[in-house]
């Protein structure tokens, strides 16, 4: 991807697209690429004209595309604001201790999460009985 100047990522909002992840976010920025994204999953993300550019509707893709393609500086400002968005709040670094704690609470916990199911579904607690 670092090879493109732009990314598109359309959604339409279809059922389940609301709960997509912003990854191609994280890529696009990773490699300096500007991403020109629906508001589905992205809106929360992407700062539109800072981080990137939100096509609200249909006649919105041309006129970021435009913007993304006549305005170079721009453009290579944004994808830079992006990267560094990236690099300063999403870095998985950054959510190592989190993530620890949850497993380890997870853990902590782990007697009643797995009682817990083996209750409400009776042939998962013969399976793993037999």
């Amino acid at each position: 991807m670092a090879a493109c100047d732009i990314c598109l990522s359309p959604l339409q909002g279809a059922p389940g697209e609301a709960f997509k992840s912003d990854a191609k976010f994280l890529d696009a920025a990773r490699g300096g690429v500007l991403m020109i994204a629906s508001p589905v999953v992205y809106a929360d993300t992407i700062k539109d004209g800072e981080t990137g550019l939100i096509a609200r509707d249909l006649r919105d893709w041309d006129r970021q595309l435009r913007i993304a393609l006549r305005n170079g500086d721009k453009r290579r400002a944004m994808a830079r604001a992006a990267w560094e968005y990236v690099r300063d709040a999403r870095m998985f670094s950054d959510q190592a201790a989190e993530r620890r704690d949850w497993y380890l609470s997870l853990w902590a916990d782990r007697e009643a999460l797995t009682r817990d199911p083996l209750a409400r579904v009776p042939a998962l607690a013969a399976r793993v009985a037999g």
